[in-house]
């Protein structure tokens, strides 16, 4: 891994990550309040991909361009544009860096996945928070009371003696 700004960056651990995704009853009020660390890592460990996919871009690049250089350099042979793009692409130091480069963006894009995961843990905690609160108001009698006195409770009736005979409108 590469040093940032002359800092080496840290290694995330994502199975101990992967491990704390799921929320649970039990350590709810745990899970909610170590969520936005567990998505700062998923974005870290997103980073840190986004950064190795770049290199192995690099990499890529760089052995395309010698591969080119070296076809180039010969004398032996006619050399189109067309012949130095088929042998480089066929070298195996082209092969082996687009076999990396294609890894690494597909560990880019699970990382993605991952803090996409991390970001929708935080917004189902807040959904069940708010369950959690409107069980609580309905156990306590406090919304029951509340569509009482908004005459809401009655409003089936009135609908119900509108509505002509047979519950069909003529």
């Amino acid at each position: 891994m590469a040093k940032v700004n002359g800092v080496m960056p840290t290694q995330i651990d994502i199975q101990a990550l992967l491990t704390k995704i799921g929320l649970s009853q039990e350590t709810l009020m745990q899970d909610l309040l170590s969520q936005s660390q567990l998505l700062l890592e998923a974005s870290k460990y997103k980073i840190q991909k986004l950064r190795r996919r770049m290199e192995a871009e690099e990499i890529l690049s760089q052995a395309r361009l010698d591969a080119a250089q070296k076809i180039r350099s010969r004398e032996d042979i006619k050399i189109t544009e067309k012949f130095v793009e088929e042998e480089v692409e066929r070298g195996q130091d082209v092969q082996k860096a687009r076999r990396d480069y294609n890894e690494a963006k597909a560990m880019e894009a699970w990382a993605g996945f991952i803090r996409d995961s991390f970001s929708e843990r935080g917004s189902m905690g807040k959904a069940i928070v708010q369950l959690i609160g409107a069980e609580a108001a309905l156990d306590s009698g406090f919304i029951r009371g509340e569509l009482e006195r908004m005459g809401i409770s009655r409003l089936g009736d009135k609908v119900r003696k509108q509505m002509p005979r047979g519950g069909q409108r003529d």
